[in-house]
């Protein structure tokens, strides 16, 4: 499945706002809320 340009550009700059220090203490927790960020985005 094919994102349009503007989709994948966002994603790209939610993902840096939740790449903080707690990430590498929860790594899993991190991952998911990014995934959530995009889907909302999407």
């Amino acid at each position: 499945m094919r994102f349009p340009p503007t989709a994948q550009a966002q994603s790209v700059i939610i993902v840096p706002i939740f790449d903080t220090p707690a990430r590498k203490k929860q790594p899993a927790r991190t991952l998911s809320v990014c995934l959530s960020a995009n889907l909302f985005v999407f």
